[in-house]
This record gives C-alpha cells, sequence and structure tokens, in this order.
C-alpha cells in the first residue's frame, strides 16, 4: 500500500512540487518546455 494516498500527493504536488514536503530537495525544477497541463486537477 501507498505511504500517501494519491490524491494527497498530487495536493502536496501543487503546494510543495514534490508528492510531499520532505521530498522537495530530491525535485528538480522543470524545464523551460515542460509545463502542466491547465485542465490537469488533483
Amino acid at each position: 500500500m501507498l505511504a500517501e494516498p494519491l490524491v494527497e500527493g498530487q495536493k502536496n504536488y501543487v503546494q510543495y512540487g514534490a508528492c510531499e514536503k520532505e521530498a522537495t530537495q530530491f525535485v528538480r525544477k522543470p524545464k523551460d518546455d515542460k509545463r502542466r497541463d491547465p485542465d490537469w486537477k488533483p
């Protein structure tokens, strides 16, 4: 079973840019040609 439910991880992604706050140090900034789908919703 996943440690974080999918919806919680998606909400964290919106807030922190990672699945959880503690993981932000391991996440790179998105490349210029990579943008979130404007229709994406957690």
